[in-house]
């Protein structure tokens, strides 16, 4: 709690200097021998721009945050945040709600943050590789609540090498892979940026367009 109270602080601080996150990551041990815990809680900076949350919400999709999407838009632009840690217990959410039965438009937004912070960034192949199928086996579960309508997007940050001898967030492309029922497979291409995802979300649920990026979606 002082750990959340000292960063909130230095959250008011930085904003004039336009610091994008200030990131609490509890730990316990004794010195020389401290770990992580699930406890980590990113302070985020308020986003400049109106973001493809804000835009679905306010035309009646409801917008779901799952892992810490909520702290990284500042809960901005989002109806239900659910606050869960790990890749587990983030796929196990995202399932539970795709159970529940809605005739609303929903967008949810999933962070697995285990691939990067706990393997990606600790320099653990192994773990990587475990990781990322842990979550390739999950997929199946997911589409079998896909209706032919919907589409699932999975993509990352920044790329990750666990091999490379660098820094952390490695130069590599990141992936881009685009799923939907109805669609045969098509190479979509090497985007420009980012924002292209907001875009073709944008184009998907037929709102208004974002400011910036192109649609890969043809409908």
């Amino acid at each position: 709690d002082e750990l959340y109270r000292i960063c909130q602080i230095a959250r008011k601080l930085c904003d004039p200097y336009y610091v994008g996150r200030v990131i609490a990551r509890p730990f316990t041990g004794d010195p020389g021998n401290f770990s992580r815990t699930s406890g980590r809680r990113d302070f985020s900076m308020l986003p400049q721009e109106e973001t493809i949350l804000d835009v679905l919400q306010k035309n009646n999709v409801e917008t779901i945050a799952i892992g810490k999407i909520g702290d990284i838009f500042s809960e901005r632009g989002i109806e239900k945040s659910f606050h869960d840690s790990g890749n587990k217990a983030c796929l196990d959410r995202l399932i539970s709600c795709l159970q529940i039965q809605q005739r609303k438009d929903q967008f949810f937004f999933v962070n697995l943050v285990d691939t990067d912070m706990l393997y990606g960034h600790r320099r653990d192949p192994r773990g990587y590789h475990d990781s990322v199928q842990e979550t390739d086996t999950r997929l199946a579960e997911i589409m079998a609540f896909m209706s032919k309508e919907d589409i699932l997007i999975i993509t990352a940050d920044h790329g990750c090498d666990p091999d490379f001898k660098g820094t952390d967030h490695t130069r590599e492309y990141v992936p881009l892979l685009y799923f939907s029922k109805q669609k045969t497979a098509a190479d979509i291409g090497i985007r420009q940026c980012f924002c292209d995802v907001s875009q073709s979300l944008a184009a998907y649920f037929d709102v208004p367009a974002m400011a910036h990026g192109e649609t890969f979606i043809i409908k």
